[in-house]
């Protein structure tokens, strides 16, 4: 059993959180170290051996991250610090433009080709069909099955997302056949 993270990061379990982990007057490198730091027989690994490890780190996520400069977005490195077997990821989306969520996908799909397991937690459908290759669905709580994603349509998704069918409404126009502005 996995009982706090220390067990989880030992058997190679790794969360990536909703919220960002990061203390902000500490440089990139000190925050992927927070809570587990460099150690060699005992004693704390120097600064730039921190840094060093960061960057090979970083580098797959993000080249142009300064591993000692100010923060970036490094939650998913600290996963691949870690050498991470399992990764879970809550809403990992949530705070990053679209172009970051492009290197992310593509950071997911390498971590997939190493034989990396990852879980994605999300409720942007869009997002769970570009990355993802099976989804569980969940409501209330209540796990309510499983699919693979390339046999399913979204909107049997959806369905059992909110537990029935959901119907396209049709809406009419509210227009007068009389155009009263035009623009070339």
């Amino acid at each position: 059993a996995l009982n706090n993270p220390v067990a989880a990061r030992a058997a190679g379990v790794a969360m990536i959180h909703q919220e960002l982990q990061q203390v902000p007057h500490l440089s990139v490198a000190q925050n992927m170290f927070l809570g587990h730091p460099l150690t060699r027989g005992g004693m704390f690994v120097a600064r730039r051996e921190q840094e060093r490890r960061a960057a090979e780190a970083l580098a797959a996520l993000d080249p142009t991250i300064d591993p000692a400069g100010p923060l970036g977005r490094l939650e998913i490195a600290r996963a691949l610090l870690d050498r991470a077997r399992i990764v879970a990821m809550d809403e990992p989306t949530s705070s990053l433009t679209p172009s970051e969520f492009e290197r992310l996908a593509e950071v997911i799909a390498g971590l997939a080709r190493d034989g990396v397991a990852v879980v994605y937690v999300s409720h942007k459908l869009d997002e769970v069909f570009g990355i993802c290759q099976r989804a569980t669905i969940m409501r209330d709580g209540v796990v309510v099955g499983s699919v693979d994603l390339a046999q399913v349509l979204e909107k049997a998704v959806v369905s059992m997302m909110v537990g029935r069918e959901l119907a396209q409404e049709q809406h009419g126009s509210h227009a007068s056949s009389e155009v009263r502005l035009s623009v070339r």
